[in-house]
């Protein structure tokens, strides 16, 4: 195998990328050779040139041998950088596959004509390659070559922006940074294909970790034969087709007619992690905890048992849906008004909410927890796959994730890779069950994701409804006087300690039984952080307060906030804590008007439809860290920021929360909380009163209560001077004049011609004693020293 890293070198000038360097590094078994290239200004290369003289010069020193390669992998990191400066690029980018916004070759290969020195011609297969979809997630350029032993080389401040001065400063400094990039590309690569080798697969480079997890798992069913069709339902069909070549038999993997007819239902019971923020300000003083179900997918994963797909069977038996049981059903719920966690999920435009009525799609195992927690379930379409067997197919595969992460010092670069294999096959599990457009670069249009080769509904709506109804439960049992703050997926915060946790309902049970099952533990939760106080604004956004131990990790949680590179410093080596700080501060001094800047880069349809360069293209974008209302907020008070920001000591309202009683409650509120939010935001006791007051006019002109004109407190009174006015209830007991100068009088300016003209007014039907205002309450108090209005 012969692997060529590739880079390049650029800087902007106007409205074009001029190119400065390629730089290659090619690696064999035995030999990795570097270089660099710089064309003249102005020009970019084709690829079949830049590969023209990389292999030249790799038989020059001999890395190659005489025979031209015809077959290469040509590898970079984030590959749509470096090949957007080829001059063929528009060509290309028709024959290149979009993975996650840059390129490679999923199917078919580039073939590239190539002539060597004597102008002698060679076809050239050409697999493309990105190091950023092929490494842990989140792993940069830099974190690889620390892995591998070759650190990215550290350049002065603002080189990066300037690279045409750096070469002309300092031409060593330059190519020394510029070839590490490709060279650490091309070693990272080879050692992904050896792990490939090493595990019995074959020796090449895959195209994502995916993609290796579904190979390693398919791999071991053949090994264990375990019955791939059996596991995901499906049987394989024949279809004859006639070609100009002839007859020829297509074959095609389905589902069983069984599993086809509520393939739709089940798709529907797939939903994602449980995400909400149960709590809005800061928090007390106390030690508050991240705490995680571990490794929470890939152990629920090894309760899958082969399924009887032929022996598929309705049932609205709900008693029937136990956590042990592969079911899935559309049910209608109404959980008691003081459950303070309901756990079954109803999926809106803004998310999964869990309110206490309702309809709900979702799996067997929330329903159990559901009856629990003492709701009234009834299944109104259900369906339950028997077990086969007592195989686990996916067992088998966690189980190799874990024996081969633990033949790894932690934290080694295939210990990570072992362990983003685990966490990827669950994806692959679901990938397409959720409708998700992507650009098709070889059709310059936009595509659904497609299905993977071993997605299945019916499986991906029970290993998450596991992960739900086990952290659904772990919320439910907290201890008396102890609280949960925010849930994330498969995670939650809260101020209970470890040893409080109660583990013995049966849902975290069940859990347990598959970590035993994996690793001969029951442990099923871990932390993550512990820290003094906690600012949560908002499902996914989280901040610590109070940290002074720069050991002591914080919680930070940015609810998709860009922290700018000025809020750091050169050199700054607690980055946590100043991006903390800094989201901190603007949080506490937000204004509806306060932005930040967003920092992202040209779209990979716009460079194919618009011919634009990649660039960063930076925008001034309001930030959204008010509360998300995914649950009512409750019980406002001022509490104290207990840390001193930018100087200054602040406090902050903070609330607790209750469930919504339905998904249009919720809706509602949403809608009504965006709008208000537009010219205000809610950090202080009057800015909760100012939402109230917005909230209670805006839910009464929707049903009909009231005008809709001026605030709560000036209808009221208007419909107390109509009474007045028309003498209803019998409450005219002096002039217009009189009654104008006394409620002055008691704090509420009002003419003679107030009065009259309210008389006018429309009667409306508003029982003001229940608005929950308090100006409309101070008002009705004072009316209430001299009349009785409104008469019940």
């Amino acid at each position: 195998m012969i692997i060529i890293g590739f880079d390049s070198e650029y800087v902007r000038r106007g409205d074009v990328n001029e190119l400065i360097s390629y730089q290659f590094a090619i690696k064999t078994e035995s030999k990795l050779q570097t270089g660099i290239f710089y064309p003249t200004a102005g020009q970019r290369w084709t690829l079949s040139t830049l590969l023209e003289k990389v292999i030249q010069a790799g038989r020059k020193e001999k890395t190659l041998d005489h025979v031209w390669p015809d077959e290469i992998y040509l590898v970079a990191h984030f590959s749509r950088a470096d090949v957007a400066m080829l001059a063929d690029y528009k060509k290309l980018s028709r024959e290149l596959d979009n993975l996650r916004g840059s390129y490679a070759t999923l199917g078919r290969p580039l073939k590239q004509i190539l002539y060597d020195d004597s102008r002698n011609k060679h076809t050239v297969k050409v697999h493309l390659r990105d190091t950023v979809t092929i490494s842990p997630a989140g792993t940069s350029l830099a974190a690889l070559g620390e892995l591998l032993g070759q650190p990215k080389i550290a350049l002065p401040a603002g080189a990066i922006e300037a690279m045409d001065k750096l070469l002309v400063k300092d031409k060593n400094l330059f190519e020394s940074y510029a070839i590490r990039d490709a060279e650490i590309a091309a070693v990272y690569a080879w050692k992904l294909a050896e792990f490939n080798r090493d595990e019995g697969l074959t020796f090449q480079i895959p195209i994502t970790l995916g993609s290796l997890a579904v190979k390693i798992v398919e791999d071991l069913w053949g090994a264990n034969s375990v019955n791939k069709l059996e596991v995901l339902g499906k049987e394989t069909t024949k279809k004859l087709s006639y070609t100009s070549k002839g007859y020829r038999t297509e074959k095609k993997d389905v589902y069983l007619q069984p599993v086809f007819l509520h393939e739709a239902l089940a798709t529907e019971c797939y939903h994602g992690g449980r995400n909400e923020a149960y709590h809005f300000g800061p928090t007390d003083d106390d030690w508050w905890t991240d705490i995680d179900l571990s490794g929470a997918y890939f152990t629920a994963m090894a309760a899958i048992r082969m399924p009887d797909w032929n022996k598929l069977f309705v049932s609205n038996d709900v008693k029937a849906f136990t956590a042990d049981v592969l079911g899935v059903a559309n049910v209608s719920f109404e959980f008691p008004d003081d459950c303070l966690y309901p756990c079954l999920p109803v999926r809106t435009d803004n998310g999964l909410i869990f309110p206490l009525e309702g309809k709900s799609n979702c799996g067997s195992p929330e329903i159990a927890l559901a009856l629990i927690l003492g709701a009234k379930v009834e299944v109104l379409h259900g369906v339950i796959v028997p077990w086969a067997s007592e195989v686990r197919p996916f067992e088998l595969f966690s189980k190799k994730v874990r024996d081969r992460r633990k033949a790894f010092e932690k934290g080694s670069i295939f210990e990570k890779t072992w362990k983003e294999i685990g966490n990827s096959l669950y994806g692959k599990v679901a990938q397409g069950l959720r409708e998700k457009r992507v650009f098709d670069t070889r059709n310059n249009e936009g595509a659904l994701l497609p299905p993977s080769t071993v997605t299945q509904p019916y499986l991906a709506a029970y290993i998450t409804s596991i992960v739900r109804a086990a952290l659904g439960e772990l919320l439910t049992r907290l201890p008396a006087g102890k609280i949960n703050i925010s849930a994330t997926t498969d995670g939650f915060i809260t101020n209970a300690t470890l040893k409080e946790l109660d583990l013995t309902g049966s849902l975290c049970t069940f859990f347990a039984d598959q970590a035993q099952r994996l690793t001969g533990k029951r442990t099923m939760i871990e932390v993550k952080h512990v820290v003094p106080q906690v600012i949560c604004m908002k499902t996914r956004g989280q901040l610590t307060v109070g940290v002074l131990d720069y050991e002591l990790k914080p919680i930070k949680a940015k609810a998709g906030v860009q922290v700018p590179k000025d809020a750091l410093k050169d050199g700054d080596s607690h980055k946590e804590h100043s991006e903390n700080d800094w989201m901190l501060e603007l949080f506490l001094t937000r204004t509806p008007e306060t932005t930040v800047l967003t920092r992202q880069l040209t779209s990979m349809r716009d460079m194919h439809l618009k011919d634009e360069e990649l660039v960063m293209i930076e925008r001034e974008k309001k930030i959204g860290l008010e509360f998300d209302w995914k649950r009512e907020l409750i019980d406002p008070e001022m509490k104290f920021v207990g840390q001193v920001i930018g100087g200054e000591s602040y406090k902050h309202i903070a609330c607790g929360s209750k469930p919504h009683r339905t998904v249009e409650d919720f809706q509602m509120v949403r809608q009504q909380f965006d709008e208000w939010r537009k010219t205000n935001t809610l950090r202080t006791l009057a800015d909760w009163e100012d939402w109230v007051a917005f909230r209670e006019r805006k839910t009464l002109k929707a049903k009909g209560g009231t005008t809709g004109h001026g605030d709560l407190e000036g209808q009221c009174k208007r419909q107390f001077l109509r009474a007045f006015a028309n003498n209803d209830q019998g409450i005219k007991d002096c002039t217009y004049a009189d009654l104008a100068t006394w409620i002055t009088s008691v704090g509420y300016t009002t003419t003679p011609d107030d009065v009259k003209n309210a008389k006018r007014a429309s009667a409306g039907g508003t029982d003001w004693a229940k608005i929950n205002d308090p100006k409309v309450r101070d008002l009705l108090e004072a009316i209430g020293t001299r009349y009785v209005w409104p008469k019940v």
